[in-house]
């Protein structure tokens, strides 16, 4: 590494320090670019599946618990699965981005490695979110029809 760095810092004219303190960072541009493709495609499947979800487990046939407890369920199973496909999703596009796959000791200063937790929350309430709206616009079907 210490190699590297010297070379860099040759090449661009700075200190080595600040070639080593920069590491990781000025990439929130990059973030976003790799990040938002794959949150659209995750926001496109979540509002394909709550409809789904809703007249499967409708609340006319039923009470509303059965559609919530599911709703429940999928919005934790999507989140999960979401924020580990997008981990994929992102290492790719880097791999892409940089012209080599082998991410090595780069992968733990990857956006979405570094912030799990966050996106996994962020997940859940994007299917909520999404799940609230189609109830409310299941409710307000029922009650223009009645």
């Amino acid at each position: 590494m210490r190699a590297l760095f010297d070379q860099i810092a040759r090449e661009h004219g700075v200190p080595v320090e600040q070639v080593s303190n920069s590491l990781g960072r000025n990439r929130a541009l990059i973030d976003v670019a790799e990040s938002l493709p794959f949150v659209l495609l995750y926001v496109f499947v979540v509002a394909v599946v709550v409809p789904v979800n809703w007249r499967r487990y409708s609340p006319d046939e039923q009470t509303w618990t059965p559609g919530i407890t599911m709703a429940l369920f999928l919005s934790l199973a999507f989140a999960a699965g979401g924020t580990m496909l997008g981990e994929v999703w992102f290492w790719l596009a880097e791999g892409y981005r940089i012209g080599n796959g082998h991410m090595s000791y780069r992968a733990g200063r990857l956006f979405w490695v570094r912030h799990r937790p966050e996106l996994f929350a962020g997940a859940v309430i994007v299917f909520w979110v999404a799940a609230i709206e189609a109830a409310c616009h299941l409710r307000s079907n029922r009650s223009t029809e009645t």
